[in-house]
């Protein structure tokens, strides 16, 4: 785990409400990360989309 300041470990805890710092850490970067990546999972997939859609059109 990174190294915080103790501000910061503080407020990870408190909007958790965890009493460890590093399940709070983790339940912080996968609930920010899980739908950043949906998002570009989906972009990609339809980007993959028209490429094929461009492909059809030549």
């Amino acid at each position: 785990m990174p190294t915080l300041s103790p501000d910061v470990g503080a407020h990870l805890l408190k909007a958790t409400r965890s009493q460890d710092l590093d399940e709070a850490f983790e339940k912080v970067l996968s609930e920010y990360l899980e739908p950043k990546l949906c998002l570009t999972r989906s972009a990609m997939e339809n980007a993959g989309i028209h490429q094929v859609e461009k492909r059809r059109q030549l």
